[in-house]
């Protein structure tokens, strides 16, 4: 089996699957993004460290520690959140195997459990799915980010393609906003969420999206 020495062998050693041009690139931006995603799978999974209000440092705490259903339900609800603007953002969305199926933990090794097969968290499963689906559209291969309103608490942005635009809402407070919706964007079809009227509707903790 080939184990590369550094992150600097393995980028030259994938790069040449992909035939990428290795000689003009700044292989430490690469070395750097490697470090980046070999510290984030040391860290708490996102469910327990956006759910938990405290996260025991020592050890023997961390392998017992348990979160209440109001942390779960917390941390699920933001991890769902986090998930849309990652998936809608301009760039690519990595998921953490397991996030999508409701996993929680510590840090390593308490956040590298084996996958619940047959356990999964099927709600969170199928909006990952259902994210997953949305990526599809042409909007979102290196289209424009749009931003349409900022305030406290909740944003308002699209991507757009050429004829294709998606219009994305997040929610960050626990009570529900409501934004009205400009001219071309009022007869546009619901992907998530609800719009009443000309105003979308972008529940407590949660978001909305619309699709031209």
């Amino acid at each position: 089996i080939y184990a590369p020495a550094n992150s600097a062998e393995l980028f030259i050693g994938m790069s040449s699957l992909v035939k990428v041009d290795t000689a003009n690139l700044d292989v430490s931006r690469v070395t750097d993004m490697y470090k980046m995603f070999r510290d984030c799978t040391s860290l708490e999974r996102i469910i327990t460290a956006l759910g938990a209000k405290t996260i025991p440092e020592r050890r023997p705490e961390q392998a017992n520690f348990v979160m209440t259903d109001e942390m779960l339900d917390r941390g699920k609800k933001l991890s769902k959140l986090a998930a849309v603007l990652q998936f809608t953002l301009p760039g690519i969305p990595c998921v953490y195997y397991g996030d999508e199926a409701g996993m929680t933990g510590c840090r390593d090794p308490f956040n590298r459990g084996a996958y619940p097969w047959g356990n999964a968290d099927t709600e969170l499963v199928d909006f990952y799915s259902k994210l997953g689906k949305l990526r599809k559209n042409p909007a979102f291969s290196g289209g424009e980010y749009i931003p349409y309103f900022s305030g406290l608490g909740y944003i308002v942005f699209s991507r757009k393609n050429g004829d294709n635009e998606v219009l994305v809402a997040v929610n960050r407070w626990h009570a529900s906003e409501r934004y009205r919706l400009p001219d071309e964007w009022k007869n546009a079809t619901v992907y998530m969420g609800e719009k009443i009227g000309d105003e979308l509707i972008i529940d407590g903790y949660g978001a909305s999206i619309l699709i031209k």
